[in-house]
């Protein structure tokens, strides 16, 4: 625990030590009460003693306490006001000790829980409901959770696994991965998991200017599994339709994309399709897609996917490029390269590596990464090391890496000159055609970034 969330802690703490101290003293003196009136009473029992003879050696009949020095004036009542006020500060700061011992995990209550209030609180949004399934996932993986409870859990996590149109929850991919590791759940039930699982996915790009390509991708993941799952899926483009006939590629036909499934990463094989023979106005693509688990290829599904094209007349523009100075800074300070390498081959060519981190990044874009140096003239020179594209990030947060890699011609003094120079300048410079090679990336910043960074070159012979 750190930073914002220690001051609040010393600050509910703080609360708490005012509050209950200051209700106890304020409780007390509302059930001592004061005294009204002037009838003699024991001061001891508050016993009203009027009429009784209070003489030396008397004593009160109702304690036995000897009266010569215990007799009072007015008897003592409650006073209501101050035992609610009283009692009011003392529920107030329990009530924060308790929400602080139990938000800071100091205190936890869910293993005490009943199942049927854990399946209540499932029901739930947000926390309450998270840590009840994390709860429940722990009896399951402890033998501690019924069966019929198992079988529940899993069908309710399965019917929301199918469901897009609402938020997956990992948590129930957490529950159905341990019933499979348990083996308390049917074959049937796993491979439905599985077979969502690995669902691949197809994007084309929808507004395509004629003449230019058409940008087609296979996706495999994120997929809507628990945070830890992992298998191996292979996903290949079986056939690809355009208006019912079979379409010219650009570079090939598409090969196999393979990844290890999760809920959070992905992997993608953009092909291109040639629009010079289309004619302007609305189109539609038929893919069919399969994918299959690395490890068992009976886990296998075939999938027919639909997805419109329009083709704008040549000569009008589908993709641009768009500035805002307002974002300027941001675009500048989201963008670092986290790992750039050279590694000299044969024949006049390198190879080369590049990893960017993109942080916060609040627009699409589409760069060519470009390599600056000098040469023994001191002329400026560049070497062009491949494109990277970025999604704008939803709300403006987040953070994703993009990585690339490649050959490019350049000699052994170049690099050399590369190596000894320390910081070496990269450009990112916007694309056009960069973006049309990806899927629906119409608008991308228009402005140049450049970034300072430090490149790892390897030679095929040491520097004598």
């Amino acid at each position: 625990m750190a930073g914002p969330a220690v001051g609040i802690v010393l600050l509910l703490g703080l609360l708490a030590a005012l509050c209950i101290p200051l209700g106890l003293l304020i409780l007390f003196l509302g059930l001592r009460g004061r005294r009204a009136g002037v009838s003699p009473t024991c001061a001891r029992c508050n016993f009203d003693l009027g009429g009784i003879d209070t003489g030396p050696g008397s004593k009160c009949p109702e304690c036995g306490t000897v009266l010569r020095d215990n007799i009072a004036s007015g008897k003592r009542r409650r006073r209501f006001s101050l035992i609610i006020l009283g009692g009011m500060l003392l529920v107030l700061g329990v009530t924060t000790v308790l929400g602080t011992l139990i938000g800071g995990g100091w205190v936890r209550l869910n293993p005490a829980k009943p199942a049927f209030l854990l399946r209540a609180e499932v029901a739930l949004d947000g926390g309450l409901r998270d840590s009840a399934i994390g709860e429940l996932n722990t009896r399951l993986s402890t033998g501690e959770l019924s069966r019929s409870t198992t079988d529940d859990l899993v069908a309710q996590g399965l019917e929301l696994q199918a469901d897009e149109s609402r938020a997956w929850i990992s948590g129930f991919g957490d529950i159905i991965e341990t019933a499979h590791a348990r083996g308390v759940i049917t074959d049937a039930a796993w491979r439905q998991y599985t077979l969502v699982a690995i669902k691949p996915r197809f994007e084309v790009t929808t507004l395509v200017t004629q003449g230019d390509v058409i940008a087609v991708n296979v996706k495999l993941g994120p997929s809507r599994v628990s945070q830890a799952f992992q298998l191996q899926a292979v996903g290949q483009m079986e056939e690809l339709l355009l208006d019912g006939k079979p379409v010219k590629y650009i570079g090939g036909r598409p090969t196999a994309v393979s990844s290890a499934i999760t809920s959070s990463g992905s992997a993608s094989q953009t092909s291109k399709v040639d629009s010079t023979d289309l004619t302007p106005g609305s189109h539609q693509f038929t893919a069919r897609l399969s994918c299959k688990l690395a490890t068992d290829s009976a886990v296998s599904r075939l999938d027919t996917v639909d997805a419109p094209v329009k083709i704008l007349p040549s000569g009008t523009p589908a993709h641009k490029l768009v500035t805002d100075p307002a974002l300027r800074g941001r675009v500048a300070q989201g963008i670092e390269i986290n790992h750039l390498s050279l590694t000299q081959g044969a024949g006049g060519r390198a190879e080369f590596g590049f990893t960017v981190l993109f942080t916060d990044f609040p627009v699409d874009a589409a760069f060519d990464l470009i390599l600056k140096y000098r040469d023994e003239k001191d002329a400026p020179r560049e070497l062009v090391l491949g494109s990277v594209c970025m999604r704008a990030m939803p709300g403006g947060k987040g953070q994703h890496g993009s990585s690339g890699g490649g050959d490019v011609a350049v000699d052994e003094a170049t690099l050399r000159r590369v190596a000894s120079s320390g910081k070496v300048d990269v450009e990112f410079r916007p694309s056009l055609v960069a973006a049309k090679a990806q899927t629906n990336l119409y608008g991308i910043w228009g402005e140049p970034v450049s970034v300072q960074t430090t490149a790892t070159v390897k030679f095929l012979t040491p520097d004598k």
